[in-house]
C-alpha cells in the first residue's frame, strides 16, 4: 500500500495492531533468537504446536530478543 495520506497510515497502524493483539486467545510467546534455540526453545515450540493445534484458546507465537 503507498501512504499518501495519515488516514493510509492510521490503516495499516490498525491492522497490525489487531495482529499483534489477540484478546479470544492466551498467547505464548517462544523466544526463538539463538541463544534460546541452544536452551531448546525449538523443540519447546514444535512441541507446544502440536499439543495445541487447533485450539483457539491458545496461540503460540515464535519471538526474538
Amino acid at each position: 500500500m503507498k501512504i499518501q495520506h495519515t488516514k493510509d497510515l492510521n490503516e495499516i497502524g490498525l491492522a497490525h495492531r489487531e495482529a499483534l493483539y489477540y484478546p479470544e486467545a492466551l498467547t505464548v510467546n517462544i523466544g526463538m533468537a539463538s541463544c534460546g534455540i541452544a536452551a531448546g526453545a525449538d523443540k519447546t515450540f514444535d512441541s507446544a504446536q502440536n499439543e495445541f493445534h487447533g485450539n483457539g484458546d491458545i496461540r503460540i507465537q515464535k519471538t526474538g530478543c
